[in-house]
C-alpha cells in the first residue's frame, strides 16, 4: 500500500497501531506563530483501552535519539535560532506545570541546584545509592532510571516493604494524623502535611521527596495513597512523575548530567483566555545573567491521579517576546485516568514500535521512557517554553510528553513516509 505502519503495546493492556507521515509541526496554537519543525509523526487507526479512553490528544515522543532515532526534540536543538542548548526541563505541580527546551526557569526554584550524572545507556539511568526516611538507610535500589512518563514510583518488593515500615513507624502514635488503612492507603482529615520527607540520595547528592509528592489523593475523599508501588522481588527501579512533582527535573544531553531543584512548578486549571497574551508575555521566563540563553517550550499536558497519569486536553496561549516563546496549555481537572490519546488523533515524533518495545516494557502508563539532562538557566533568547496543566498530578512524560491537537499543528501537506525499518 506504500505506507509504513507502527503498533504499540503498553503493560497495562492499551495498545495503538497506525501509519507514519512527515509534516511540519509547531508547538503552540496558531497566533503563536512559533517556529516549525519537519517531523516523523502517527497517525492512530487503532486505539483500545485507556488508550482510547482517557483525555489527551496526543503524544509528543522525546525519548533518547540512541534509541528512538532522531525524535521531535532533535529537531527542536537543531533549530539554532531559537533553541541554543541540548537541555530540556520539566517542573511537575500537581495540576499540570512547565516543559522547557533549550534551559530552565530558575525563577520557579526554591531549593538550591544539585547535580548528578546520567548512566550511559538508553535510558536517562542514575546512581540511586539510598533512600533515607526517619533514620533509616534503605539500599541495593538496582539500576535506576527516572521516567515521567510512568505515574507511580517502581522498586523491589523488599525496598517497598522497607520504605512503607518507615513511614509507618514515624507515623505511629498518632503522629502523621490519620489512621492505616489497606496495604498502601490511609485516611486523613488534614492532608499529608505531617508524614515525613524522604530523602533520596544519589552518591553526595541528597533530594527532598515530599509527602505532597510521594502521596495521592483518591478522587476527592479523604483517603491518600502511597504513590510507589512493589514491582516484584528482583526489580529495579523506575522513579516516576510522582518523584519529579515539586522538582525542576533539568536534562542535559550534552553534559549527560540532570539537575534536580525543589521548585514551585506553576500550575494550570484553567484554560487561559487568549486576550491575556500580555500577561502571559510578562510571566516568560528569563535566562539568569549567570547562564547562557536558552529557549523555552511551555510545558506539556497531563496530570497524575490514582493510578495513572492524567493527560487533558487543552488549548494553548502564547506570548513571544525577542527571542523567547511562551505556550500555556491547560485543561478541565480529571481524576484516575492515564496518559494515552484520544480516538484517531496524532501521535507525535518517536513512537517506533522498536523504541517502544524497550521502552514500554517498565512503564505502567501509556507513556515511554525519558531522555537526558543539563541544568542551563532561564528562557529568554534561545529557549522555548510549553506550561500545561490537567487535573491531578504533572506527568509529561520525557519520552512521551502529552499534547492537544492544538500542539501539533499542522502546516501542509504530508509527505511520502520513510521506508519501513
Amino acid at each position: 500500500s506504500g505506507k509504513c505502519s507502527y503498533y504499540q503495546g503498553y503493560t497495562e493492556g492499551s495498545s495503538i497501531s497506525g501509519f507514519w507521515f512527515e509534516d511540519k509541526v509547531s508547538l503552540g496554537d496558531m497566533i503563536q506563530h512559533n517556529p516549525q519543525v519537519k517531523a516523523r509523526m502517527g497517525c492512530h487507526s487503532n486505539e483500545n483501552n485507556l488508550f482510547f479512553t482517557q483525555k489527551a490528544n496526543g503524544i509528543m515522543g522525546i525519548g533518547p535519539s540512541s534509541l528512538s532515532g532522531e525524535g521531535i526534540l532533535e529537531k527542536i536543538f537543531k533549530d539554532r535560532e531559537h533553541v541554543s542548548h541540548k537541555v530540556f526541563s520539566i517542573c511537575l505541580a500537581e495540576w499540570g506545570g512547565q516543559f522547557n527546551v533549550g534551559g530552565y526557569d530558575t525563577s520557579y526554584h526554591t531549593g538550591r541546584l544539585q547535580r548528578i550524572p546520567l548512566n550511559p545507556g538508553g535510558f536517562y539511568g542514575v546512581g540511586l545509592s539510598a533512600m533515607k526516611v526517619n533514620g533509616q538507610t534503605i539500599t541495593s535500589w538496582g539500576s535506576t532510571m527516572i521516567d515521567s512518563g510512568t505515574t507511580y514510583t517502581y522498586m523491589r518488593s523488599s525496598n517497598y516493604r522497607a520504605l512503607s515500615s518507615a513511614i509507618e513507624s514515624y507515623c505511629s502514635g498518632g503522629r502523621c494524623g490519620g489512621t492505616k488503612h489497606g496495604r498502601n492507603c490511609w485516611t486523613l482529615t488534614h492532608g499529608v502535611d505531617k508524614f515525613p520527607t524522604i530523602m533520596v540520595v544519589f552518591g553526595s547528592v541528597e533530594t527532598a521527596w515530599v509527602p505532597q509528592a510521594y502521596f495521592y489523593r483518591k478522587h476527592s475523599t479523604n483517603s491518600y495513597c502511597y504513590g510507589f508501588e512493589d514491582d516484584g522481588p528482583h526489580a529495579n527501579t523506575v522513579l516516576g512523575a510522582v518523584w519529579m512533582m515539586h522538582k525542576d527535573i533539568i536534562f542535559d544531553l550534552d553534559a549527560k548530567q540532570v539537575g534536580i531543584a525543589a521548585a514551585k512548578c506553576p500550575e494550570h486549571k484553567e484554560r487561559p483566555a487568549h486576550v491575556a497574551q500580555a500577561a502571559v508575555t510578562s510571566a516568560a521566563p528569563t535566562a539568569p545573567a549567570t547562564t547562557a540563553p536558552a529557549t523555552t517550550v511551555p510545558a506539556t499536558t497531563a496530570a497524575t491521579t490514582a493510578a495513572a497519569t492524567t493527560a487533558t486536553t487543552a488549548a494553548t496561549t502564547v506570548a513571544t517576546t525577542a527571542a523567547t516563546v511562551s505556550t500555556w496549555i491547560t485543561g478541565p481537572a480529571t481524576t484516575a485516568a492515564t496518559t494515552a490519546t484520544t480516538s484517531t488523533t496524532v501521535a507525535a515524533a518517536a513512537i517506533a514500535s522498536k523504541v517502544s518495545a524497550q521502552v514500554g516494557a517498565n512503564p505502567r502508563n501509556q507513556v515511554q521512557k525519558p531522555q537526558e539532562p543539563r541544568p542551563l538557566g532561564g528562557a529568554a533568547k534561545g529557549a522555548l517554553s510549553v506550561r500545561g496543566g490537567g487535573g491531578g498530578r504533572g506527568g509529561s512524560g520525557m519520552s512521551h510528553a502529552l499534547l492537544p491537537p492544538e500542539v501539533l499543528r499542522e502546516a501542509g501537506q504530508a509527505q511520502a513516509c520513510p521506508a519501513e525499518g
